[in-house]
């Protein structure tokens, strides 16, 4: 008994292996099921993309810092860790766009000195990196933090990393609030109710990531949501030469854009960079738009190099 239950488990396993193995052969062409279940790696992309929008950038904004600290003492309090945790999660947000690495961390000591100078852009209503001893609510450690820092003034903690990577204004031209974030081990930040302070410099000899990516574009390359796609587009390359570099675009039909370079000036911050506004940028349509995108001309390492990618902006 036991051994013919046995030969017909054995006889059921062999037929069950037989049709598992032969059924692909056996259904006719055009009426295979797996065609319609073919796993789109584009579809699977564009919806990461969206995913960590919704979850990493939207999900991890903070209105308020929670700030504790008082102007008319030159209290520079506290801001709440939940305002601290959402600022490091947009830091890394904006990183892991362009392929760096998203364990920036933020350093307690750090912390505490760009409070101490998110205070006193706040108490003197103005924004200074080299901030005189003259100032209200003046500290050493302060006036370090904001030599050291991006620092912006009224915006969200969390809107404040953002503005940064928009880096919008006359004088930003050559995006180095963008460039610091997208380069360095930023390590503290402070914040008042309306001023903040990021601290983004002294890593420069930091090593270069085993896996750092060939070029650091913002709009990233591939998919990025419309809401991010700011008017300066940058290319950076580490040690790249861009004096002689030329940009040029196409949309999806090849049709070229307008573009204007705005700045290739090595300035020492982050990594060399090239920026340039193009126009009649679609960030409103409901369907993906594309644009292709050739940096030329680029010596690194004494060799002309040229770069080509796709940014296909979606909308959320």
């Amino acid at each position: 008994m036991k051994n013919d239950i046995l030969r017909i488990l054995f006889c059921a396993l062999l037929i069950s292996v037989f049709f598992a193995a032969c059924k692909k052969d056996d259904v006719p062409d055009g009426d295979n099921d797996d065609d319609n279940n073919t796993i789109d790696p584009e579809a699977i992309e564009r919806q990461r993309v969206l995913t960590e929008y919704n979850t990493y950038y939207l999900g991890a904004d903070a209105a308020s810092s929670g700030w504790t600290g008082d102007v008319s003492t030159c209290d520079p309090g506290t801001i709440s860790q939940d305002a601290i945790n959402k600022a490091l999660i947009r830091v890394n947000y904006f990183r892991r766009c362009v392929g760096l690495n998203d364990d920036i961390t933020f350093d307690p000591v750090k912390n505490g000195k760009c409070q101490q100078a998110a205070l006193m852009l706040h108490a003197n209503n103005t924004l200074s990196h080299t901030p005189p001893n003259t100032w209200t609510c003046w500290t050493q450690e302060g006036a370090d933090a904001c030599g050291s820092s991006n620092i912006a003034s009224g915006y969200s903690i969390t809107g404040s990393i953002t503005a940064y990577i928009n880096d919008v204004g006359a004088s930003n031209a050559p995006v180095g609030h963008r460039r610091w974030i997208l380069y360095s081990k930023s390590k503290g930040i402070g914040h008042t109710s309306t001023r903040n302070a990021l601290w983004v410099m002294g890593n420069s000899s930091n090593p270069v990531p085993a896996n750092m990516p060939a070029f650091i574009p913002w709009p990233p390359k591939g998919y990025v949501p419309a809401p991010l796609v700011f008017a300066r587009w940058s290319f950076s390359k580490r040690q790249a030469d861009f004096t002689n570099a030329n940009v040029s675009m196409t949309d999806a039909a090849g049709n070229p854009v307008t573009l204007n370079v705005i700045s290739r000036t090595d300035n020492g911050y982050g990594d060399n960079t090239i920026v340039w506004e193009p126009s009649g940028i679609n960030t409103t349509s409901s369907s993906d738009v594309s644009y292709n995108v050739t940096v030329s001309n680029v010596k690194v390492s004494n060799v002309d190099s040229t770069y080509t990618y796709k940014v296909t902006i979606i909308k959320p």
